[in-house]
């Protein structure tokens, strides 16, 4: 029984595993001297400009180097060989999920003499026929997002297609109100991940909270022809990279203002719709120093805060009530679609006589009347205020989101390096329906961590490593009815109160481990 147990988790563990996605790039090239002959043995080290860390590896008996699991940035490779001059290319912007090709043919000369190799890597993927998309920092900033969410940005893509919330088996993931159908597929089969983790709404299979667009480094959308690395799904795999510290601290503020008092008024419309909201926060990253202590070139931090804070205001104009008359039981001048009510008692009511026998001038008498039915109308329901019984009524519904997102990365040597990421998101978002005092709350919690290391065994060998937890809650429960809580205040001690708010959750477990050998 017991190595039965243990059969059954090894399999659970691995099949979760394979949820696992990277987020890193591949360098990779061939040095050859003059002649174009073949230059083994040969150094390379690439260096990230941002944080001057560095990985070092050998050219094979064939000249033919690969830096296979290294991080979306700019870096500047170094070629050293006995004999000839030192060559060197700077600025080379890799990006994730990226396969970039840069090759070098060195020239006879001292060590201490430096080449520098002009232009930039070779983008043309030979290795496979994935179609993707890259969306840098820049267009997520720069461009408008309603509502700054860089899941919007999937629309860069052919064949990528926003489904609308009225949409038959649409999927809407419900935090974040978007979702995509790419080469038409279903809107829930596409994968999305952050920093090599699973980062979705498992019960649903749709995208969970995403970091804002000053958080997110870029991300990658591959549409089709990708490795069995990538596939989860059947749609598109979409990869997001949070930023992370450098040697220099840097730091952004923001606030994003929408508000009525700014926008015009709708042609047909008496006046403008109310709306406040405001979006802010901010990010800051750089080296850690402590006491005795200075991690430029190894450790960084990157920290970043946004909040949301909205107003909207939502008519209601088709809620019946009853009047004044019809509360103390008084139908006589009750009319439904032009048609007078009848009211009779409900022992008069038979098969024979389905209407029953009237009371006496359609009023029900006052002892029939039940007192927490009359508490009830009189707490929570309004007299009309419009022809035909209506009571139309503005409330303001609230829409508050708190997001925080914690990198550390370090680097213990050239051949070792670790990262950690943790990314909480709280949402939720009054709603409205039926009566004024009638609200209830929709909140959504995303937690999502994940601790990534790499270490290099071997020019031949490497291995990257990573563990991913994720936890999604969601609850959706009425507010307190105040000034009456619950049945109890309305004078009804045996009501059936409403069951409590439940907690789903859904919990993700993600554990990968990639081992990179090259001949």
């Amino acid at each position: 029984m017991l190595k039965a147990c243990f059969f059954v988790c090894g399999f659970v563990c691995l099949s979760v595993g394979a949820f696992a996605q990277s987020s890193t790039a591949t360098i990779f090239g061939t040095i050859t001297d003059a002649s174009g002959g073949s230059l083994p043995g040969a150094k390379v080290i690439a260096t990230m400009e941002a944080t001057g860390a560095r990985e070092a590896t050998d050219a094979n008996d064939r000249g033919d180097y690969i830096f296979p699991s290294i991080r979306p940035g700019l870096y500047t490779l170094q070629v050293e060989a006995k004999g000839f001059k030192k060559a060197q290319t700077r600025n080379l912007l890799i990006e994730v999920n990226q396969r970039a090709r840069q090759d070098f043919s060195m020239q006879v000369g001292e060590v201490q003499q430096v080449l520098d190799v002009s232009g930039t890597a070779t983008t043309v993927d030979t290795f496979s026929g994935t179609m993707k998309e890259v969306v840098d920092s820049g267009r997520m900033v720069e461009l408008p997002l309603n509502g700054r969410n860089a899941l919007q940005l999937q629309a860069l893509l052919p064949g990528s297609i926003q489904m609308g919330s009225g949409s038959a088996a649409s999927g809407i993931a419900l935090n974040t109100n978007i979702v995509f159908s790419v080469n038409g597929a279903r809107p829930n089969s596409s994968a999305y991940t952050l920093d090599g983790g699973l980062n979705m709404d498992m019960y649903n299979n749709l995208p969970a909270a995403f970091p804002n667009p000053d958080t997110l480094q870029e991300f990658s959308i591959l549409q089709n022809g990708y490795n069995a690395v990538n596939g989860r799904n059947a749609g598109a795999v979409i990869n997001m990279v949070t930023k992370s510290g450098t040697n220099e601290f840097h730091g952004v503020l923001f606030n994003f203002l929408r508000n009525d008092k700014l926008n015009t008024r709708n042609f047909f419309a008496s006046r403008v719709d109310p709306l406040r909201r405001n979006q802010f926060g901010g990010t800051i990253g750089g080296p850690i120093r402590l006491p005795k202590y200075n991690g430029k070139d190894k450790s960084f931090f990157f920290v970043a805060y946004e909040g949301t804070r909205q107003r909207l205001g939502a008519t209601s104009s088709s809620i019946i009530v009853p009047t004044a008359l019809e509360r103390a039981g008084d139908f006589s001048q009750s009319t439904l679609r032009g048609t007078r009510v009848s009211v009779a008692p409900p022992e008069t009511v038979n098969a024979q006589n389905p209407q029953g026998i009237p009371f006496p001038n359609n009023v029900i008498p006052s002892s029939r009347l039940d007192p927490v039915a009359t508490r009830f109308a009189s707490v929570f329901m309004p007299l009309p205020n419009r022809a035909g019984n209506i009571f139309a009524y503005n409330v303001s519904l609230p829409t508050e989101e708190d997001q925080i997102t914690i990198k550390l990365d370090h680097n213990f040597s050239e051949k070792q390096r670790t990262n950690f990421r943790m990314f909480f998101d709280d949402f939720s978002r009054n709603q409205n329906a039926g009566l004024l005092l009638f609200n209830s709350q929709n909140n959504w919690v995303t937690y999502n961590s994940t601790l990534n290391h790499s270490t290099v065994f071997s020019p031949n060998l490497v291995n990257s490593a990573t563990l991913t937890v994720a936890r999604n809650t969601f609850v959706r429960a009425p507010l307190p009815t105040a000034p009456a809580l619950d049945w109890a205040a309305l004078g009804c001690r045996s009501c059936i109160s409403l069951s409590p708010p439940g907690v789903p959750t859904d919990c993700g477990l993600s554990v990968s481990a990639t081992v990179s050998m090259c001949a």
